[in-house]
């Protein structure tokens, strides 16, 4: 099942090029607090449409439109993902307070163990609470509702959910990871070959092909897998009984 989630997810982040290519401006532009937002917003909005889809279902890939409500979206996103971190960031501040006001080092250690499994939790109740909210007409207090979303964990079942949550990273991590040695391999490639002809104009080259790589990646390798990520959760979510 999760197989087939994943294939599904896949095939949807493709329907539609002019999205994609809007949601990688989006992307390109995401380190700015507007944009990033507005990125949010429209993951948002594809978690919502899995939630109330199916799995090879015909659902078509979000519009952009209402920004107003996008945006609002977004940020009820953002403060959702901060709170949820900022649970583990203060557990680890009191470990490691405690640890160098008693000078015990296994405390210290222990915070930064702590920090670590706290971050990964907080990154898998997160990533729940939001998809709870959005299939809560966007309830903020859903995504705060702990005892619902264990219920949620345990109707899917806690390995399936934290497998295949885990899945989702590990696909994203290895396609990227892929794209980028086999787009600098070609790089690397040219540069030279170009050697051979320009010997001063290869640094100029090499990094003039290295920013058109990072404007591929930011327009179509990151929306594309941002889709595939919440396209997944939303449809992970389903399988609750």
């Amino acid at each position: 099942m999760i197989l087939e989630i994943y294939k599904d997810a896949f095939g949807y982040a493709l329907k539609d090029g002019s999205t994609l290519l809007k949601l990688g401006v989006l992307s390109l532009f995401s380190f700015l607090i507007i944009p990033f937002i507005f990125l949010l917003g429209y993951e948002y909005r594809i978690i919502k449409t899995a939630t109330e889809g199916m799995i090879n279902g015909n659902e078509t890939l979000p519009e952009f439109n209402n920004y107003t409500t996008m945006f609002k979206d977004g940020l009820k996103v953002l403060a959702v993902s901060i709170i949820y971190i900022l649970i583990s960031v203060v557990i680890f501040l009191l470990l490691f307070f405690i640890g160098l006001t008693t000078n015990m080092e296994s405390i210290i250690v222990l915070a930064f163990i702590a920090l670590i499994i706290l971050n990964i939790i907080s990154l898998i109740f997160s990533a729940l609470a939001v998809t709870h909210m959005a299939a809560n007409n966007g309830s903020i207090n859903a995504a705060f509702h702990i005892r619902e979303l264990k219920d949620i964990m345990q109707s899917i079942g806690v390995l399936k959910l934290v497998g295949s949550y885990f899945g989702i990273f590990l696909i994203s991590a290895v396609i990227s990871f892929v794209v980028y040695v086999f787009v600098f391999a070609v790089v690397g490639i040219l540069g030279f070959a170009v050697s051979y002809v320009y010997v001063d104009i290869v640094p100029a080259f090499i990094w003039a092909l290295s920013i058109i790589v990072d404007l591929f990646v930011a327009l179509v390798v990151w929306p594309y897998l941002n889709i595939f990520s919440c396209r997944s959760y939303g449809l992970i979510y389903n399988l609750r009984e």
